[in-house]
């Protein structure tokens, strides 16, 4: 599924952050499994960072986000696990 989705969306940078290659891709997405959260760190807009977190229906089935964003000074490194936490 993750090279269909490349084939139709592409990897095209927005800001010197974007992941670009599928490799730096499939870490990424084994760091989310592990957490239990993602983090865009400057991947689409400069100075912006995104956490997001899958919501799961009772099928165990992600079926919706819930997702926070804000400027690089109010989710600083100290703050993201607070902030992670407080999303999941």
């Amino acid at each position: 599924m993750l090279e269909e989705t490349i084939a139709y969306a592409g990897l095209a940078p927005s800001t010197p952050h974007t992941l670009t290659t599928k490799e730096s891709l499939e870490r990424e997405l084994e760091r989310i499994r592990h957490q239990g959260y993602a983090l865009d760190d400057q991947e689409y807009a400069e100075g912006v960072r995104c956490l997001a977190v899958g919501l799961r229906g009772s099928s165990g089935a992600v079926v919706a986000a819930l997702s926070v964003c804000g400027p690089l000074n109010r989710m600083s490194d100290r703050r993201l696990p607070e902030l992670a936490q407080l999303v999941m």
